[in-house]
């Protein structure tokens, strides 16, 4: 009943951390720690039912998320949401980390979890098409040419296909962006997958 209840509270985090910051941080976002706490796992999935991250929960979890991100593979299905939240926060707090510490990240969640972070970026550009150039010029591009594993093993049909989709969403910026993406491709075998997705 304990547990059950520390995962409830963890599902609501970010609402918690708005009301009472000083609170949370005392008594809930230490739980968050993979080192001092057998309760992470659990705390991690529970909170990414539905995570939100603010300018004050990313500084406060900081190093706990950067901590999970290199645990990855002990969150079971929730990994995948952990990868992408991991992405979002390079990318709307691109001051948090170390471009080190991303590249760190990048490389250590391997290839099939960079698909994820891949499929994160094509959905970021697919939300807002007003500012589809611009996200990509001051977000996408500078996180990716900084951080992104450049080695031939993280280069995959899955992860080609979600950059690929991802390009074609820009309008401007198509061109520069196709330039760029080009050495991350490699040929999708159904282009079904890439027309009709």
């Amino acid at each position: 009943a304990l547990l059950a209840g520390k995962i409830i509270l963890a599902s609501r985090l970010p609402y918690l951390h708005a009301i009472d910051s000083q609170w949370t941080q005392t008594n809930l976002i230490p739980f968050f720690s993979w080192e001092n706490s057998d309760l992470s796992a659990s705390l991690w999935s529970g909170y990414l039912w539905g995570p939100r991250l603010s300018t004050d929960l990313a500084l406060a979890l900081k190093d706990h998320l950067f901590e999970a991100v290199n645990h990855a593979d002990q969150l079971g299905e929730s990994a995948d949401q952990l990868v992408q939240l991991f992405a979002f926060a390079c990318l709307e707090y691109p001051d948090l980390y170390k471009i080190s510490q991303q590249r760190e990240a990048l490389i250590g969640i391997g290839a099939e979890r960079l698909a994820q972070v891949a499929e994160y970026l094509r959905y970021s550009v697919s939300s807002d098409p007003k500012s589809v150039d611009s996200y990509w010029r001051n977000r996408i591009y500078p996180f990716m040419n900084k951080s992104w594993p450049k080695s031939n093993e993280f280069i995959t049909e899955n992860s080609s296909e979600k950059l690929a989709l991802m390009v074609i969403e820009l309008t401007e910026a198509f061109e520069e962006a196709l330039d760029f993406i080009e050495p991350f491709l490699q040929p999708v075998t159904d282009l079904n997958r890439l027309l009709f997705d």
